[in-house]
């Protein structure tokens, strides 16, 4: 699929958390959303303050898809529906953080490591969109990395999607948003390539391509 300014072009096995949430429903006390949205990370894990009980309620049913169909995301420890956000198992690093601690602009090897992991992002990314689901805002600091597993955190802007895999506009319709977010992504993390490096330099094309493959489209579409 071609490639344009925001991304491709004319594109258009654990538990069920919604059983551990079942009585979500049932909370009454809610008292509305909070004034700011805030995205916390210290040793009691990662929290997402969410703005509306609705947007909670989303997150998880989100959440426990993603589990059921063998995507990473971080154990969920509770929910607090009063103050309105999703507290996560602690565990990991962010994307982010990797691509800019101190010792990644001098080795080499650990910049090489970092670019191994955007296929990885990539056909992690394609997997939620095979799902119908918009992470929404999948910045290098929504993508966690824990040993051999990347995941997605933050889904407060995620959201469902009925998409026709047939058309290249529909698809490019439903995700342009992330594409977006994931062109910023692949350019914070190659921007780290040194001149001296002889490290493969990969592609926006080849990234996005990446995401692709994991469309239910057809092999036409895909090679556009």
């Amino acid at each position: 699929m071609a490639l344009g300014r925001r991304g491709p072009r004319n594109l258009p096995k654990e538990k069920n958390l919604e059983k551990e949430f079942k009585n979500a429903n049932s909370i009454k006390h809610f008292t509305g959303g909070v004034s700011q949205t805030k995205k916390l990370r210290g040793n009691k894990g990662f929290v997402s303050l969410l703005e509306k009980k609705e947007k909670v309620d989303n997150s998880i049913k989100i959440i426990s898809t993603l589990s059921r169909n063998g995507i990473y995301v971080p154990r969920v420890k509770y929910v607090d529906y009063q103050n309105s956000f999703i507290h996560f198992e602690s565990g990991g690093i962010t994307f982010h953080e990797l691509i800019n601690r101190q010792w990644v602009k001098y080795s080499g090897q650990r910049r090489k490591k970092i670019l191994q992991l955007l296929p990885k992002i990539a056909r992690v990314i394609g997997k939620i969109h095979r799902l119908e689901i918009l992470p929404g805002h999948p910045h290098s600091g929504n993508i966690i990395i824990k040993g051999n597993k990347v995941g997605v955190i933050d889904f407060k802007s995620a959201g469902k999607k009925i998409v026709n895999w047939n058309s290249e506009e529909a698809i490019a319709s439903a995700f342009n948003d992330d594409y977006f977010w994931l062109r910023r992504l692949f350019l914070s993390a190659v921007t780290l390539r040194s001149p001296k490096d002889k490290i493969l330099h990969p592609t926006l094309k080849s990234f996005f391509s990446k995401i692709i493959s994991q469309y239910p489209c057809t092999p036409e579409l895909k090679r556009k």
